[in-house]
């Protein structure tokens, strides 16, 4: 896991984040491209909670959605940032 505050991110709107299923791009979009920008998600979201270090705000999808499988890895990144890579497992039953 990993911190990066906002003095590490100039440029919030610049940044570029993707998601890929076995090595295949699905999504690919900047931040400068959503509806409302993340100070604005911020701002909104710590009127109903309080936010710590390492929470994260789900705020939708770029266009690119589709199914995944067991034994799918996707890889998730944010240039400048880092990225996170999860292997998909059958569930119980």
């Amino acid at each position: 896991m990993w911190l990066v505050t906002a003095d590490e991110l100039p440029d919030v709107p610049a940044l570029k984040i993707s998601l890929s299923v076995n090595g295949v791009i699905r999504q690919s979009a900047g931040l400068s491209d959503m509806v409302y920008n993340v100070a604005e998600i911020v701002e909104y979201a710590v009127r109903f909670c309080t936010l710590y270090p390492g929470d994260l705000i789900y705020t939708g999808t770029a266009s690119g959605v589709g199914p995944i499988r067991a034994g799918d890895v996707l890889i998730a990144q944010t240039i400048g940032i880092g990225s996170m890579e999860v292997h998909i497992r059958s569930g119980p039953g």
